[in-house]
Parts: structure tokens; sequence; C-alpha cells
């Protein structure tokens, strides 16, 4: 599994602590998810919006982000997008285990980060932290609603919030296994439905799986608030 489960794919400001590893797995799935802490009192049906990208930000998970495959090197970062917009960094891998990484700000909703194989940044391993134009053929990207997920993968299952794989979405036996994996979605509760809807929230905690129509998931409006994708098939 990539010779080493990364931990929570965040860098020394990681946009969550508390994520679990993303290439660990709960039992009986291979896709992890992150806990994280919604407190905006903000609640709304988000808009859907399921339109594949332009070439340039597309996501085909097993091999490419855009121009980012796994033999991109940091040389060829800079020759894409300049030096100025790259910022290196370190990720936590878990176990006190650190791997580099390199942020590419291309602004909010078309920045990334590469996660790299080696220490001399030659062999990209996957992409994470992307900004919302990053999409794959089928639409999938941040932000994607409960409703765009079911439309593109047909019935799933994703495990129970509050935990350290909240929110895993299940690809197995979906219209998208072939993407088990290698994309990894997480969901999170729309901002302010958990203190305003805390029956429902409680109804779909923990470590159990539960199915996408479940009406307390729907009462919750969930969108994709991380995504991971591995650059090559695992062997």
């Amino acid at each position: 599994m990539l010779g080493g489960a990364i931990a929570s794919m965040g860098c020394s400001a990681p946009e969550n602590p508390n994520a679990g590893s993303p290439f660990a797995a709960p039992a009986n799935s291979s896709t992890v998810a992150d806990s994280r802490v919604i407190s905006s009192p903000v609640i709304s049906a988000p808009a859907q919006d399921a339109t594949a990208p332009a070439a340039e930000f597309l996501i085909v998970p097993g091999a490419r982000v855009g121009q980012i495959t796994a033999a991109t090197a940091f040389d060829d970062l800079v020759n894409l997008y300049g030096s100025e917009q790259l910022t290196n960094q370190q990720f936590s891998v878990g176990e006190g285990e650190m791997r580099p990484a390199t942020r590419v700000d291309l602004g909010e909703t078309r920045s990334f980060t590469v996660i790299w194989r080696d220490e001399s940044r030659t062999q990209a391993e996957a992409v994470s932290q992307l900004g919302t134009e990053w999409k794959t053929a089928e639409g999938i990207g941040m932000e994607a609603t409960l409703m765009d997920l079911q439309a593109a993968l047909g019935p799933f299952q994703l495990y129970g919030f509050g935990w350290d794989y909240s929110g895993t979405v299940v690809l197995t036996g979906t219209r998208l296994a072939q993407y088990e994996d290698l994309l990894i979605l997480r969901l999170a509760p729309q901002p302010g439905t958990i203190e305003m809807r805390s029956a429902d929230f409680e109804a779909v905690m923990g470590d159990q799986l539960f199915d996408s129509d479940n009406p307390h998931l729907e009462a919750l409006y969930p969108t994709v608030n991380r995504m991971i994708v591995r650059l090559t098939k695992a062997p």
C-alpha cells in the first residue's frame, strides 16, 4: 500500500490534524476518511454540479491529475507552473514519519498538493488538497453532494461520522468500482447541520456502514470535503 500509510495527507499546517490515514482501511474497506468538526451556523442544500472538467483539470485515478503523473518530478512542476507557485512541505505519514510534498498554489479553486515517493522529489505518489475545479470524467470533485455521488456511483455505502474514518465512501460494487484504492472520497455534513440536526447526526455516527439513501444522511447535506488521488495502481 504505497510503502506505508500516509496518515493525514497534511503538511506542517494540515487541513485537519485529526484526519485518519488515507491509505489505511477500516474493516472490509480499502478506502478511508477523516473526522471534522463543523460548527458554522449555515444550512442550505448545496447546488449540484457534476459537469466533467476540461482536460487541464481532469482527474484520472491511478494515472494522472491534470499533467501530474507518477513520472512527474519537482523540476517538472517548476517548468509547468513556475517556482514562485511552489512550496515544499513535509506531510505526516503516521507514527512520527514524514513524507516530502509540494504545494502548487494556483489560487483557491485550482491549487493542489503533490505527495512524493522519495526525498529527492523525483516520483509523484499521490495528489491531495485539491481545489474545486479538479474533477474526474464523471464530474466528481471537491464539494460534490451526496446526490452527485449517487448519480455517478449508483447506490453506495459510506462509513459513519465522528471517528477516524468518518464519511469514507466505499466504491466496492458501485459503477466506479475501478477506482477502488485509487480515489479516496470523504464526506462531511454541511456546516451548521451537526448542531441544528444533532439527532440526524447521531443516527449516522461511528464505525459502521450506512446506505447513501439513508434519510438521516440526506438531512445533513454532506459533501466531499477531502479527495486523495493515487497516481499508480497498487501492485
